[in-house]
């Protein structure tokens, strides 16, 4: 077959390495206006030794062969890209640190989450969390709060010792109000009222006044 009647599929690319030096590749005393493979997925940079794929009229970066010491490794691509392991698992693994940085929304999907960490922090502007129960175990449990609010169709609250400290006013409405102290129920202040509209009863087998 004749060369000028080859396809661009049919004349091999001839293999060779260059230096990055800012859009183009040094190959030699040429510089040559390449593009990157799209199995390439390494970015380069400014002073990479790369190889090159050159044919007729074109050019491309196949491969980051080597860089300085000390340089960050970007994997970069095109387009949407999809990491996937249909039969297996996918471990990151990170002596430093991971970070996952995106300018949208990150979203996480699984049938069971875990997080596992020795201290966490998170900051958000507005969260909202929405389940079928929420437990939580914790040996010290701090809410710091201008307003926390509190609605729910029933609450219970179970402890072997509570304080409650109040600054100013302490407000509760209720339809009906009741307490019991299974010993004693001791009620003290500078000055105290006890006011009912229809009857006031105090019942007991000792009542000592003043």
């Amino acid at each position: 077959m004749d060369g000028a009647m080859r396809t661009r599929e049919e004349i091999p690319a001839a293999l060779r390495v260059g230096r990055v030096e800012g859009a183009t590749v040094r190959v030699g005393e040429r510089c040559l206006a390449v593009r990157r493979a799209a199995s390439c997925l390494v970015a380069p940079a400014d002073g990479d030794t790369v190889l090159v794929a050159e044919a007729p009229g074109d050019a491309w970066i196949v491969a980051v062969l080597g860089r300085a010491a000390g340089t960050a490794t970007r994997l970069e691509v095109s387009g949407d890209l999809e990491i996937a392991a249909p039969a297996g698992r996918i471990d990151v693994a990170a002596r430093d640190g991971l970070r996952a940085l995106t300018p949208a929304t990150a979203e996480v999907s699984a049938r069971e989450l875990s997080l596992q960490a020795r201290a966490a922090s998170v900051v958000v502007d507005a969260a909202e969390i929405v389940a079928g129960a929420v437990g939580a175990a914790a040996e010290r449990w701090t809410l710091t709060a201008g307003t926390a609010t509190t609605v729910a169709e029933r609450l219970v609250q179970r402890a072997r010792v509570a304080v409650r400290v109040v600054e100013e006013l302490d407000q509760v409405r209720a339809g009906a109000l009741r307490y019991f102290g299974r010993e004693s129920v001791q009620v003290h202040g500078k000055l105290v009222a006890v006011t009912a509209d229809d009857l006031a009863k105090v019942d007991a087998s000792q009542i000592h006044m003043g």
